[in-house]
């Protein structure tokens, strides 16, 4: 399926609804992966580590996230494309 994957040209003119398609189109492919083009799965999307460290003084906030895994990121929804 991933042969058939649909390019837009930037000269096409709608370009912006051909690039949701597409990306719609790709969406599903996401949840196991595509390793021809090296994409790992997306289900769960697993991110090592997250650090927030934001502010300075009596109002600031640190903090460290190890090891999260989120469901759901290939049911996103394009709203707008610039």
């Amino acid at each position: 399926m991933t042969s058939s994957f649909k390019t837009c040209r930037r000269s096409d003119p709608n370009l912006q609804k051909c690039i949701k398609k597409s990306v719609e189109e790709l969406r599903p492919l996401l949840t196991k992966g595509i390793p021809e083009f090296d994409i790992p799965s997306c289900e769960p999307l697993y991110i090592p580590e997250v650090v927030i460290d934001k502010g300075t003084g009596a109002v600031s906030l640190k903090s460290l996230y190890k090891d999260i895994n989120v469901y759901g990121p290939s049911k996103f929804v394009i709203k707008h494309i610039k």
